[in-house]
């Protein structure tokens, strides 16, 4: 299997815990692994190639310039890193690879991503349940709405048929559509010409929040709880994160534990300090009563007692 990724240095730390855990569960499975990025300190560098240790690996760092995506939209939590996955296939020559984002933690083997038939799609991904349709985008809820941090990618199309810049000029022609940065113009331009890949693949926030009607994406209750069950990848998505102190995924343990093993094991939470911490030890139902308190009596935010 041949894995790109695309990060900048803010990302480091989560990258960190996907590459442990990728190594970790597809040990002799991976030819090649290529990160492209901005810049990364060289310490980083030697870190990141004492985590791949002795795999027989081949490992490549490619630097690019972010110089063609200036102007185009951020929100959010996202950054302009998230849009260099649209110039794989300028750097990777490459017919199919593997894209992951950096917040994610690996389960199992991802030997049934790479050998999913693309045919003639551009990608293969994850649909995503309960994201909010965007009929302007002229994705409808039967056409499903992919999370891009988990694609196969056929970068032979991609390059037949100029499919990254396309998508780049489309978010820089379309800024008020746009909501989740590439995201959106991705799935925009690859409507109907993707592949889906089961739940578990991707199991993204919206799964464990349960903000979505059961059917969403053709899933099922029961293809739900099989994919929290046994997933194959955990997805850190959303702006709270695992690496924040007040953060409550059901999978935070784990993804300190991995880190522990990193040669960043000595971090702490990037917003550490002691309001966070108590925030933190604060059972989830009184968190909710104090929001529900502020709403009700403090609509236009005045007076904030807990984000």
């Amino acid at each position: 299997m041949i894995i790109v990724f695309t990060i900048n240095k803010s990302f480091l730390l989560p990258f960190a815990v996907t590459l442990h855990s990728l190594l970790l569960h597809n040990k002799g499975e991976l030819k090649k692994l290529i990160v492209l990025t901005d810049e990364i300190p060289e310490s980083d560098q030697e870190k990141i190639k004492e985590i791949i240790g002795g795999n027989d690996i081949d490992f490549e760092l490619i630097q690019i310039s972010d110089d063609d995506l200036s102007g185009l939209v951020t929100t959010l939590h996202f950054q302009k890193a998230n849009y260099y996955r649209l110039l794989i296939p300028e750097f990777v020559k490459e017919d199919k690879v593997i894209y992951l984002d950096a917040d994610l933690l690996i389960l199992g083997s991802l030997l049934p991503i790479w050998e999913t038939p693309l045919t003639n799609y551009y990608l293969a991904a994850v649909c995503t349940p309960g994201v909010s349709w965007h009929p302007e985008l002229g994705v409808s809820k039967e056409d499903g709405y992919f999370n891009s941090g988990v694609m196969l990618l056929n970068l032979r199309k991609w390059r037949e048929e100029n499919f990254g810049r396309r998508v780049i000029d489309f978010v820089s022609d379309n800024p008020k559509l746009i909501r989740f940065v590439d995201q959106c113009g991705l799935n925009a331009l690859a409507k109907n010409h993707w592949v889906r890949l089961p739940l578990s693949h991707n199991l993204t926030v919206d799964v464990y929040e349960g903000d979505f009607e059961f059917g969403d994406c053709g899933c099922s209750k029961e293809d739900i709880n099989k994919a929290k069950k046994n997933p194959l990848i955990v997805h850190f998505t959303g702006t709270s994160k695992p690496w924040h102190t007040s953060n409550q995924h059901p999978f935070k343990k784990k993804f300190w534990k991995f880190l522990r093993q990193t040669p960043y094991s000595r971090s702490l939470p990037e917003d550490f300090n002691a309001l966070n911490f108590i925030k933190y030890l604060t059972p989830k139902i009184f968190r909710q009563g104090i929001r529900r308190f502020q709403y009700r009596f403090f609509p236009r935010g005045k007076f904030k007692l807990m984000k």
